[in-house]
């Protein structure tokens, strides 16, 4: 739908080396979609501060997702995020603020290019969304995790579990 609206882009997915089967699979389709030159299949990132310095934008059409960390990593790293309304990460994301969000219950192939469209055209209001998503993540780190999670044990009545 992009590339027939016009748009130039590059999409690099990451594959596990023991998924051969399925590259095969999405090469083919690839081929028939005729977008083989703007998808890159790539294996295990050592360094994902530089995978997340090749992006533009992180999208994450998950059918489902109990949370989705790679999010949160996209948005320290200063990558915007586009998620499925199924990804438990959409919880924390305010669509247009310091994320997007697409309905992927109905329509999903077209709500995600009005998303990725929608990033592409506006650059200045991408860069409030960087921000927005950068402190947000900033939000959600282990360290603070383990102490919500000790401070909930804590009040909790001495109870046999």
């Amino acid at each position: 739908m992009l590339k027939g609206k016009g748009y130039k882009f590059k999409a690099y997915m990451i594959l596990r080396s023991t998924a051969s089967s399925k590259t095969r699979w999405l090469n083919r389709l690839l081929k028939i979609f005729n977008i083989s030159k703007e998808v890159e299949f790539i294996s295990y990132q050592n360094s994902m501060k530089d995978f997340y310095k090749k992006l533009d934008c992180l999208v994450m059409p998950s059918v489902e997702e109990a949370f989705g960390l790679v999010a949160l990593e996209s948005m320290l790293n200063k990558v915007p995020c586009i998620v499925s309304s199924c990804s438990g990460v959409s919880e924390i994301i305010e669509d247009g603020y310091n994320g997007f969000i697409f309905n992927s219950s109905r329509n999903s192939a077209k709500n995600l290019v009005n998303k990725m469209t929608e990033v592409m055209n506006n650059p200045e209001k991408i860069k409030n969304v960087i921000l927005n998503g950068y402190e947000t993540a900033k939000e959600y780190n282990w360290n603070k995790t383990f102490k919500a999670l000790e401070q909930e044990l804590l009040v909790l009545p001495n109870k046999n579990i």
